[in-house]
């Protein structure tokens, strides 16, 4: 097996200050969402409000009591208090390593805290004072580890947590990332170069490109490395074009595409696809793969559909068209999902052959005429755009309003209406 680490996290300093930015609100994000598909009614309808201020906040810039509001709406669905040591930022540079490199660790605060921490991280110990910023140069552990498909779709997280005290924080601050020698079973751990370059996979041959090349930083998430590689200009060898990327690209769009059949899946075969726009500020990380703990995608991929994510703009469904079409999908079958901004240039697409239009929360459009659209709505919207939701709602097909729910957690409240909406006008 090879192995292959990634830290979430740029370093954002600046004359020795580190600040949170939108990654650390991605991660916090991630693990509230988590937190809300096991909470009851009562204990969202608590975190609702410190959600929509944390939207308000995302959009003003203000990064650092975005993260406090996630963690304190994190906490309130845990029936919890807040834990010491959930305010720290954690950065490991570079983003990509050797297992046994030595790398710069950054830990700071993305809001106050309480007092001096000590951070346990790959066996070392930091001591984080109460107003400052610790850097280190440390050796990272050896390790091996099973092999995880697809990459980045699912990831593990073991001894690169960072724990303060007895707890081990699952904040997405560096990543484990397997991608199996395809051509032999139970390889030693590889440098990731040097093994990436033996995957009989597009995706990973063109990681490997642009490693060997140094072209990989500026990392901002989990999928950064996947864009790089499918903005590659260099071609895929010709006997692996026909294979499954994990990242695909059309013109100016990244696609993430997700199958049911592993990496040797071939997107020919497909017949019915599902194109799932996200909404602005970045959220290409979360929706649909992150809301409601990636439900919309499971079960589009359960049923035998192939879901295409793109990096979402104007252009965006028109590059998927063509990016299926190159592949040889001939679609029976095509549905449109949004989520706001996403919600919109789902109505926006529609066309003859468009079988349904799912939206929570969106930011605009208007309803096709001829086309079965779902539209979803949270209770708790945001005063700005409640009015327009419910004026498209009432000319949809289906409108469902979740009275535990705002901007954001609609999806995760409306997975299940909207895949059965979804079947239904489907014929599945």
């Amino acid at each position: 097996m090879l192995v292959m680490s990634l830290a979430l996290m740029i370093l954002g300093q600046a004359g020795g200050e580190v600040t949170a930015s939108r990654v650390d609100m991605g991660i916090r994000l991630r693990v509230m969402d988590s937190a809300w598909v096991k909470a009851d009614a009562a204990k969202k309808k608590q975190a609702m409000p410190l959600v929509n201020r944390a939207v308000m906040g995302f959009f003003s810039g203000q990064f650092g009591p975005v993260c406090q509001q996630l963690d304190q709406a994190t906490a309130i669905l845990e029936s919890r208090s807040p834990r010491e040591g959930e305010e720290l930022i954690f950065r490991v540079k570079p983003q990509i390593y050797e297992p046994g490199e030595t790398v710069e660790v950054t830990i700071a605060r993305a809001y106050a805290g309480a007092g001096s921490l000590t951070v346990k991280w790959e066996g070392h110990e930091f001591n984080v004072p109460a107003n400052g910023v610790v850097v280190r140069q440390v050796k990272t552990q050896d390790r091996a580890m099973a092999m995880i498909y697809p990459p980045f779709h699912e990831s593990v997280r073991g001894t690169e947590n960072f724990s303060v005290g007895d707890f081990q924080f699952d904040s997405g601050s560096a990543w484990l990332v397997g991608a199996k020698d395809w051509g032999s079973k139970g390889a030693p751990a590889v440098g990731i170069k040097q093994g990436l370059a033996r995957v009989a996979h597009p995706h990973w041959n063109e990681v490997a490109r642009q490693l060997s090349a140094g072209r990989l930083g500026g990392l901002e998430s989990p999928f950064s490395v996947a864009d790089a590689a499918a903005r590659a200009d260099s071609t895929v060898p010709e006997v692996q074009k026909d294979l499954m990327p994990v990242y695909a690209r059309w013109e100016s769009t990244v696609i993430r595409v997700s199958g049911g059949s592993g990496p040797f899946d071939k997107p020919s075969k497909y017949k019915r696809v599902l194109i799932a726009l996200h909404g602005a500020g970045g959220s290409e990380n979360m929706f649909p793969e992150s809301y409601g703990a990636g439900g919309f995608v499971d079960r589009a991929v359960k049923d035998g559909w192939l879901v295409l994510s793109p990096r979402a703009s104007g252009n965006a469904v028109r590059d998927c068209r063509a990016w299926l079409a190159a592949q040889g999908v001939k679609m029976e079958k095509l549905v449109i999902a949004g989520h706001s901004m996403g919600g919109g240039l789902a109505l926006g697409a529609a066309a003859d052959d468009v079988d349904a239009i799912v939206v929570f929360a969106p930011a605009g459009g208007k309803i096709p005429e001829g086309i079965p659209v779902f539209v979803g709505l949270g209770a708790g919207e945001l005063p700005m755009l409640k009015g327009t939701v419910e004026a498209l709602g009432k000319q949809a097909t289906e409108f469902k309003v979740y009275e535990n729910a705002e901007h954001l957690m609609v999806v995760a409240e409306g997975i299940d209406d909207a895949w059965r909406f979804v079947r239904r006008v489907t014929g599945e």
